[in-house]
């Protein structure tokens, strides 16, 4: 057995030390926790994105969608409408997801920015109709904040 005497004073650094070493410890687990947080934010965004992108733009007829589901709104159609707002309702979903932080705006940028852009350009006349004929003024208002966004990047 080694027995180890020692006084107050040895005492006193030696739980400094101790201590000292646990504030680094703590540090260290912080900056694991966020920066653990951050990765999985960014593979969410990639994976959200990836599942967006097949179940609403890559799906047949897509690009189309909004100018007929358009021209069927104001003619008072359900078809096409129908699609189309489903269509913007998933990409709505998404935007909430990407503006409240769930998701990273800069991962999205680098991953779509320019194309998130181009298709909101391409939806706006069909949001505007529809925000003024309904008094819906919050319709997409998600897509069009992730639209103003994306283009401070630009």
């Amino acid at each position: 057995m080694i027995f180890c005497s020692l006084n107050g004073g040895d005492l006193m650094v030696a739980d400094v030390i101790s201590l000292g070493l646990s504030g680094c410890e703590i540090a260290f687990s912080v900056v694991q926790f966020f920066s653990g947080r951050n990765r999985n934010r960014k593979e969410a965004t990639i994976h959200a994105w990836e599942e967006l992108e097949k179940n609403v733009f890559l799906q047949e007829g897509y690009k189309k969608l909004a100018l007929r589901g358009g021209a069927d709104y104001v003619l008072g159609g359900q078809g096409e409408w129908k699609r189309a707002e489903k269509a913007l309702s998933k990409v709505e979903h998404f935007a909430v997801a990407v503006n409240v932080e769930i998701y990273d705006l800069d991962t999205l940028n680098r991953l779509a920015g320019s194309f998130i852009i181009k298709e909101y350009e391409r939806w706006r006349p069909v949001i505007d109709t529809k925000r003024q004929r309904e008094e819906e003024p919050t319709f997409c208002k998600e897509f069009e904040a992730l639209y103003v966004s994306l283009k401070k990047f630009q």
